[in-house]
């Protein structure tokens, strides 16, 4: 009795543990179950969207490696073909002087009267053209405007005169099909049901006149924007930077289409005279004011329209509340950059009488970070575009009271960083565009006072 009591206490455990073991495995497979649904209705659509979003980044960067690959195949087979056109082509722009500007002029008008200059193909070789010579020049040019302006450190040249260039050229290149498609444009109820459209036609022969301080930004831009529209060019460079004057005009003519361009950069105020007696059907001119009256008063005897980039007093205006070193840093950049030889520079600082003399210091500071002790050894302040200039700017060192600086070598080309106070305000320091590193502070009320 007791044994068979015992064989049926061990069946019942055995029992229990086993119904035990399912509820637990039921418990399991519920929780398991629960899990997968939930992976499924949550998780698993986030992971799949998020591969989705991986895979197609790859695939987008993929598409545009590829792209610039077969681009720049596509450019250095073009460049070579550009280059074996180049060396057949006997005729080249070639330099004139007064007595021929109505050929040349006639020349570029009969030029784009045929036509040439319209087609898409025709303005993107030619801007192609202008690519290769910036690329396959580079030391030369950054050469030529060193020499001219008296850089020590190409790096300068390649930020203000060679990389704005080159990425000019190649978003012109990279847009212009769009460029040259019609615009859709509003309609005037009266004119409904007509459909109204801006088509960007080339005006014909136009006339890009450049200055010396920035002497191939201010050149090859204006060009390569007339070449894009698709018209005849005629440049005049500056002969104040004849090292750059002379490249430009050597590598214009061995590259560019000798029928629709010609290139001048030798003569000064006599060519510039005759110039302007003929017609334009658009002058673009970068310089100062009293040339640009000139300009724009030539322009008118033919109606023609012009664009005109001129200097002027640019001031910059200080208050008080804010941070003065960084404040210091900024002006001195925008100053003192290319010796302050820049249209669009700081002229002069009008500052609030109680922050005048702290920012005075600050500027004083930054000179020395920026130029060292003696800016004349220093490889990041350039020189005078000549001796005459350098006259000039030394004799406005006498309209005020000289607080830093004040170093003038005429025989070098050579002004230092200058900060200036007690300016007289009826001085040419103060009527006249400075255009060098003569920077004159004036105390102001406040801001009020100073707008």
């Amino acid at each position: 009795s007791t044994q068979s009591t015992w064989g049926f206490s061990l069946r019942r455990k055995k029992q229990l543990r086993a119904r035990m073991l399912n509820q637990i495995l039921d418990q399991i497979l519920v929780a398991a179950v629960g899990a997968a649904d939930y992976v499924s209705a949550n998780v698993l659509p986030y992971v799949l969207t998020r591969c989705f979003v991986c895979y197609a980044i790859l695939a987008l960067l993929g598409f545009y490696l590829l792209r610039f690959v077969v681009r720049a195949v596509l450019w250095r087979l073009g460049a070579r073909s550009r280059r074996l056109l180049r060396d057949r082509t006997s005729t080249r722009p070639s330099e004139f002087n007064e007595a021929d500007v109505p050929a040349i002029n006639a020349r570029l008008h009969a030029a784009f009267a045929s036509g040439k200059t319209r087609p898409y193909e025709w303005r993107i070789e030619q801007l192609g053209h202008l690519r290769d010579m910036m690329a396959e020049n580079r030391d030369a040019i950054i050469g030529a405007v060193c020499k001219d302006l008296g850089k020590k450190n190409p790096q300068e040249v390649l930020a203000s005169d060679f990389n704005i260039v080159v990425s000019d050229i190649d978003e012109l290149m990279h847009h212009l099909h769009e460029y040259m498609e019609p615009t859709k444009t509003y309609t005037n109820i009266a004119a409904m049901p007509a459909s109204s459209w801006i088509y960007h036609d080339p005006v014909g022969a136009v006339l890009v006149m450049s200055p010396w301080n920035y002497p191939v930004n201010l050149a090859i831009v204006p060009l390569a924007g007339a070449i894009a529209a698709g018209n005849c060019v005629c440049v005049k460079l500056s002969p104040h930077a004849p090292a750059t004057a002379a490249v430009l005009t050597q590598l214009l003519q061995r590259y560019m289409d000798p029928e629709c361009f010609a290139i001048e950069g030798k003569l000064g105020r006599t060519i510039i005279g005759a110039l302007l007696e003929v017609k334009w059907d658009h002058i673009m001119f970068t310089g100062s004011v009293s040339v640009g009256r000139i300009v724009a008063q030539a322009a008118a005897k033919h109606l023609a329209p012009c664009t005109l980039e001129l200097g002027g007093k640019n001031p910059c205006i200080v208050d008080s509340t804010i941070d003065l070193r960084l404040a210091a840093r900024r002006i001195a950049w925008g100053k003192w950059f290319n010796a302050g030889q820049t249209c669009l520079g700081v002229d002069y600082v009008l500052v609030e009488e109680s922050a005048k003399a702290r920012l005075i210091e600050e500027l004083r500071r930054v000179c020395i970070e920026f130029y060292g002790e003696n800016p004349e050894a220093s490889m990041s302040f350039p020189r005078i575009i000549s001796q005459a200039e350098t006259q000039r700017l030394a004799g406005l060192m006498k309209c005020g009271r000289v607080l830093v600086g004040g170093q003038s070598n005429v025989e070098q080309k050579y002004i230092a960083p200058t900060i200036i106070d007690d300016v007289d305000m009826e001085s040419k320091l103060m009527t006249d565009e400075i255009f060098g590193p003569l920077l004159p502070v004036v105390a102001v009320k406040s801001v009020r006072h100073a707008v």
